[in-house]
């Protein structure tokens, strides 16, 4: 029994349709297990085949062509063109997906690829169809990705970050955070445009507010995400002016700073500290590797300790994150290092000084790389959990700034941390309270911890009380702005919808004042919400507060379309794959050279088909796998 599927009943975001679907239809079948699974039957000969996911089309239009050599000559042309469009438009995906330069297809060693696998009719496509197919397919998937945005049921937030090249010319990658009516949180880069130097302010808030413009979509404008150079600051305050004028509670919100980035200012601060120690360890590491003699002397130490025999990993000095790897992996053999050195006349002997700040630091950075990596993310709502984080920092730095010989460096990072931190900002304070595992006791804790007592739970100071109150009153304020906002959209549909006679309306109009006198005796969705305990959940399966507020959203209409915008807001700028270092990004060698125009379609192409195929997040440089070493 099988069940063919009607293209009216196809899910709305699936977004292009290849001509190889002429010859095949999509059924349900059972495969090999008695799973039913869709797949695509041949017109021709009722074969079928799987498709979706990381199959593509491909193998689809070879059957096409050898299902028709059995037809008539006109049918297996048709079937060849369709091949031929197919696979050129695959080649084109193959290009932006690795980052392969247009050239390729010229390359020998490729067209005789093709050749062998669709056969010698085939002809690629050259590199100038190649790039023009690109900028088709771009046209095409914007404007889809546009009516997507339009159709967006809250706000859209942003985040922007600069790039370069290594012709040294600059880029801005802009990107739209949003939820949307199933309350998946998505993330595509809408632009990404040439940004001539100087990078002023002015320059930046006018390239991102032309491209709002030109995707129409500056009503929908939530909060923009920004590192923290000066000239962002200038940029956002020219951004609050143009959309938002004198709308004081959006303009409020309207700013994140990079979390990521100021994580890793406080790191490197507090390294800064301790530099000795380290430059003795990772030296005594690098002189174990600088010959095979050496290594074999480290070796038969480990023997006579009882210890694995292991080739240390050394750090990469622009990831901060790979130092503690690195201290991680050394600790274990201070004693085989004692030995190896026991004769030596080694400059950077690591002393048993050393070796204890290693032992502290190897515990101490791993809620700094925990954040880093959870403020990294973009699959899943990073600003809920924005006031936890900041209190197991806070708590941190507190548990080693008494200890003798890193107080200094708890307080260098702890200035550092007062300067961005110490005032928890607004939207994210609003955000974290909408965890329904935490709500405000996340928020007052985090106040504690910046402004009341060294342990975080006695006697709070006057000022934390003094901000708790603040937030509570903003976070009114923002439920009532949505509150207006609902109930508007309800009305406006009742006298849209409205087809009463005028006695009814008389009587509608004396019923919808009843109705309005007892909603104010109520209490608000808001204050029901804070009234309930704090949900308790399982440490496993792990808590999804989309999913949470999904189910609510009937119970809490107001509340939930509040949560929806906040849970939007991206806490970061950076992907993971580069969120510990301060390093730029840099666009790739092969695309550098290429017209602006070229290299936005290019890096949008990429990312909205990682989106499709859920490799958002892919992780090309893990950093345990580069400092892997086999014994």
């Amino acid at each position: 029994m099988e069940t063919v599927i009607e293209s009216s009943t196809l899910p709305a975001k699936k977004r292009r349709k290849s001509d190889v679907w002429k010859y095949f239809d999509k059924v349900e079948r059972p495969d090999e297990t008695g799973k039913i699974v869709p797949k695509a039957a041949c017109k021709v000969c009722d074969n079928s085949l799987v498709y979706g996911g990381t199959h593509g089309t491909s193998h689809l239009a070879k059957h096409a062509v050898r299902c028709c050599e059995r037809t008539t000559e006109g049918g297996q042309q048709t079937v060849l063109a369709i091949v031929k469009n197919c696979s050129s438009r695959n080649c084109s995906i193959l290009c932006f997906r690795e980052e392969l330069p247009f050239n390729k297809v010229d390359k020998p060693a490729f067209r005789r690829y093709i050749s062998k696998s669709f056969g010698p009719q085939f002809k690629p496509p050259c590199r100038v169809t190649m790039r023009n197919d690109v900028m088709l397919l771009f046209k095409e998937e914007k404007t889809l990705l546009q009516n997507v945005l339009k159709q967006v049921p809250g706000r859209i937030c942003f985040t922007s970050d600069l790039w370069t090249s290594n012709q040294k010319l600059g880029y801005m990658c802009i990107t739209a955070h949003y939820i949307n009516s199933e309350w998946e949180l998505n993330k595509r880069v809408i632009s990404f445009p040439m940004l001539p130097s100087p990078h002023t302010g002015k320059a930046i808030s006018e390239e991102i507010y032309s491209n709002l413009l030109g995707w129409n979509i500056c009503d929908k404008v939530g909060t923009l995400t920004l590192d923290n150079a000066s000239n962002n600051d200038s940029a956002i305050s020219r951004l609050k002016d143009s959309l938002f004028g004198l709308d004081l509670l959006r303009r409020d919100l309207f700013h994140v700073r990079c979390n990521a980035h100021i994580i890793n200012l406080l790191v490197k601060d507090g390294l800064d500290h301790v530099v000795s120690s380290l430059d003795n360890i990772r030296e005594s590491v690098r002189h174990v590797k600088t010959s095979q003699a050496k290594l074999q002397s480290f070796f038969e130490c480990c023997q006579r300790l009882g210890m694995k025999e292991k080739r240390l990993p050394i750090d990469i000095q622009t990831r901060w994150d790979s130092t503690f790897l690195m201290l991680e992996a050394a600790i274990p053999y201070q004693k085989v290092f004692d030995l190896f050195f026991y004769h030596s006349d080694f400059q950077h002997i690591p002393t048993p000084t050393d070796w204890n700040n290693a032992v502290v630091l190897q515990d101490f950075p791993k809620v700094f790389k925990d954040s880093t990596k959870m403020f990294s993310g973009s699959g899943y709502v990073t600003s809920s959990l924005f006031c936890l984080q900041m209190s197991k920092i806070s708590g941190v730095l507190l548990k080693y700034g008494n200890q003798t010989g890193f107080k200094v460096m708890c307080d260098s990072m702890k200035l550092k941390y007062n300067k961005y931190w110490q005032n928890i900002p607004l939207v994210l304070a609003l955000a974290s309270c909408m965890d329904p595992r935490y709500k405000l006791t996340i928020l007052e804790l985090c106040l504690d911890l910046n402004h009341g007592s060294e342990s975080g739970l006695e006697v709070v100071s006057n000022e934390s009380e003094l901000k708790i109150g603040a937030y509570k009153i903003k976070l009114s304020e923002l439920y009532e702005e949505y509150e207006k906002k609902v109930n508007s959209n309800a009305t406006g549909h009742l006298e849209a919808t409205s087809s009463l006679s005028v006695d009814d309306d008389i009587v509608a109009v004396m019923l919808s004042r009843r109705r309005e006198s007892s909603i104010k005796t109520c209490k608000s969705d808001l204050q029901r919400y804070l009234d309930q305990p704090p949900v308790q959940v399982q440490p496993l399966p792990k808590f999804n507060v989309l999913e949470w507020w999904k189910a609510q959203e009937s119970t809490y209409p107001v509340l939930s379309a509040m949560a929806r915008d906040l849970l939007t807001i991206p806490v970061s700028t950076v992907a993971s794959e580069s969120a510990f270092s301060g390093s730029e990004r840099v666009v790739s060698k092969c695309r550098s050279c290429l017209k602006p125009d070229i290299v936005e379609a290019l890096m949008c192409l990429k990312d909205w088909f990682q989106a499709e195929e859920g490799l958002q997040d892919e992780d090309p440089d893990d950093i345990e796998e580069l400092m892997r070493e086999e014994p």
